[in-house]
């Protein structure tokens, strides 16, 4: 039987069946871009890396998640095109 928490995590599945399901793909690499851009922001704010500047702070966030569903939607058409038989 598996943890209660593991069953949300089924939403992030791409591949079915023998093909990629583009969406979620994009989704999910979107969502872990801001987890881990969420994360490295506020260690570098911790640290005192970069200055208390709102919209440098908000500029890389959004950055981070552009290049992160700009990756999924790249990865699902390269998955498509040469992975799959």
């Amino acid at each position: 039987m598996a943890c209660r928490w593991v069953y949300p995590l089924r939403f992030f599945r791409v591949k079915s069946e023998g093909s990629i399901k583009s969406r979620r793909l994009v989704l999910s690499s979107t969502i872990s871009s801001a987890i881990i851009g969420s994360i490295s922001i506020a260690v570098t704010m911790i640290l005192d890396l970069i200055p208390m500047n709102l919209g440098l702070i908000i500029a890389i966030f959004i950055g981070g998640l552009v290049k992160g569903a700009l990756g999924g939607y790249l990865a699902g058409i390269l998955w498509r095109r040469y992975i799959t038989i």
